[in-house]
């Protein structure tokens, strides 16, 4: 629940503040989520397969999530004044 919970947080705030390039950095964290969960945990290939999988894509979803609540660009703005 841990590394969800901190793949959930990381991904909001890289979409509501960063962009799509540093998405790479849930890579090694969720390596090392798995590898902690096949050591402490004794989980299977299959089981690793699905956590990394699950995880990835709930960490997606967060960051689909926080770009949702990025601000508008300035050109939306300009646009919106001008035709008023």
């Amino acid at each position: 629940m841990k590394g969800m919970f901190l793949n959930i947080v990381l991904g909001g705030l890289l979409g509501r503040f960063y962009s799509i390039r540093l998405f790479w950095l849930f890579v090694p964290l969720v390596a090392a989520e798995i590898i902690y969960y096949r050591v402490i945990y004794d989980l299977s290939a299959a089981g690793c397969l699905r956590r990394g999988l699950v995880l990835i894509v709930a960490a997606e979803f967060a960051f689909l999530l926080g770009a949702l609540f990025r601000p508008f660009n300035e050109t939306t703005r300009r646009s919106r004044g001008r035709s008023a």
